[in-house]
């Protein structure tokens, strides 16, 4: 259950980050119920952060 899970939220971001060039996705989890850490390794981390320029 849990793996068909993390191959939604891969599907997810994938699609709603294409643009940021993402090498790769890593799902971590404690536990059976515990929430996901997901960890994106992307060649253009400033498109993901966003920061505001002042």
């Amino acid at each position: 259950d849990l793996l068909h899970e993390d191959l939604k939220i891969r599907k997810v971001v994938k699609a709603k980050l294409f643009h940021a060039g993402i090498a790769k996705i890593d799902i971590e989890r404690t536990g059976k119920d515990a929430q996901a850490r997901i960890t994106i390794h992307t060649a253009k981390p400033g498109l993901i952060i966003r920061k505001k320029r002042t």
